[in-house]
């Protein structure tokens, strides 16, 4: 073999000792960028979202029950573990007149589907208390809100709903509204306090008819 021949050898194999080097390292440096990151979300809080339903159900009587169901998930799996540990429901009337309604979460509930009356059925599951929120397991409770000797009158009503997170961690908050009106009042009468009615936020409009708005209708 000629110098010159030898001399290419050594060249390229140079050459290939390099580029391997380069992509060993580029590797490894990968390798290592994508534990960091990994181990970095999993000691993160984690990234909770709460939706609110596009249906509520109310019933009044001499007070006001309000069924609200919420959807609580996270989007990453960390090792904090999302703790719900306390809610609150506010409802002002967009004319307020006389004393706003003082609503405590009362009990956790959940509705099956009588097929007979066509209609559904309540059941009480459970005291309110704290909701473990993580990835493999979000959460929908049918928190039940009660406003004792307080009712409703014909108008819009503007809502929030508060969740408190655990260790002083602060809250959500996520507003919404309710449009009541003389029908549904008469409705309320002729229920009593155990008879209650869907309000969707949903409703397609109907041809003709002008936008609807995005509070809870019945």
């Amino acid at each position: 073999m000629s110098s010159g021949d030898q001399a290419s050898q050594r060249q390229g194999r140079r050459r290939f000792d390099a580029v391997h080097l380069w992509s060993t390292t580029v590797t490894g440096a990968a390798a290592l960028g994508i534990a960091l990151y990994s181990l970095v979300a999993l000691k993160a809080g984690p990234e909770t979202d709460v939706t609110l339903p596009h249906v509520v159900r109310i019933a009044q009587g001499n007070d006001v029950w309000l069924f609200l169901q919420p959807t609580m998930s996270t989007r990453h799996r960390t090792e904090t573990v999302e703790v719900i540990d306390g809610a609150r429901l506010e409802l002002r009337g967009k004319s307020p007149s006389g004393p706003l309604p003082a609503f405590y979460w009362d009990e956790l509930g959940s509705f099956s589907y009588n097929f007979d009356s066509n209609d559904l059925s309540y059941q009480r599951i459970a005291d309110p208390g704290p909701l473990l929120v993580t990835q493999d397991k979000p959460q929908q409770p049918l928190m039940v809100f009660v406003a004792e000797g307080w009712v409703f009158r014909p108008g819009r009503y503007e809502g929030e709903l508060t969740l408190r997170r655990s260790g002083d961690r602060g809250t959500f908050t996520r507003e919404f509204c309710i449009l009541v009106t003389a029908d549904v009042m008469a409705k309320f009468k002729s229920g009593g306090q155990r008879r209650y009615f869907e309000f969707r936020n949903d409703r397609p409009r109907a041809s003709g008819e002008a936008p609807r708005s995005s509070c809870y209708e019945h």
